[in-house]
Order: C-alpha cells, then sequence, then structure tokens
C-alpha cells in the first residue's frame, strides 16, 4: 500500500499531455508550482486532458515513483481554480482518495482578505 500522508499532494489544475514520464512531469512541477519533487516532501498528481487518467509523481528515500491511473468508468473531477490561486490545489491524502474513485472533492478557496 502506498502511503502519502507525509507529502505535500498539489494537484495540478491544468491538463496535462500524459505521454510524459517522471523526468518531464517533475520538470513541469518545478516550473510551473516551485516544486522540487526529489526532495521528498511534495507529490504532484497531473490529470490528462479527457480526464481518463491522472499520473502521480513522487520521491522518497530510495528512489523517484510515478503511479499512472486510469478509471474503467467515468472520468476524474474537473477542478477549477481562481488565476490567482495558482495552476495547482494542495489536497489531503483523504481527499487524493476520494479523487482516486473519480469523485469529485470539496475545495474551499482561501479567504482574500
Amino acid at each position: 500500500m502506498i502511503n502519502l500522508t507525509d507529502y505535500h499532494l498539489h494537484l495540478v489544475v491544468c491538463p496535462v499531455d500524459m505521454r510524459r514520464g517522471f523526468r518531464s512531469l517533475s520538470a513541469l512541477a518545478g516550473i510551473a508550482l516551485g516544486v522540487d519533487v526529489y526532495d521528498g516532501h511534495d507529490c504532484v498528481i497531473f490529470v490528462s486532458k479527457s480526464r481518463g487518467v491522472c499520473k502521480v509523481i513522487w520521491c522518497d528515500d530510495t528512489g523517484a515513483m510515478l503511479l499512472s491511473r486510469k478509471l474503467t468508468h467515468g472520468r476524474f473531477a474537473r477542478m477549477l481554480a481562481r488565476a490567482e490561486d495558482g495552476s495547482a490545489l494542495c489536497i489531503s491524502a483523504d481527499e487524493l482518495k476520494v479523487f482516486f474513485s473519480g469523485q469529485p472533492i470539496q475545495w474551499v478557496p482561501k479567504s482574500i482578505v
């Protein structure tokens, strides 16, 4: 069983070409989000344009990992964010489990005060 509870989970809002591998996705995470997955603290979730496939990348003490998930029925929930919120949402490990099942997750935007 994969345990991502100790990682900062970043769900990328913009669709990504799923032909990309770990190196290309980690470079994209660094450029677009300022996240270095090689530090072992962050996990980034990317979703295809059709929302039928998602890829998750992260690193631990022993190496880099890429998990690919394709739903047999339905699509991954579409996540929307305002431009000032950036191109990714921070989610919890429990929300990731819900997202993996194809169900929408409840996301509350930050208050702008």
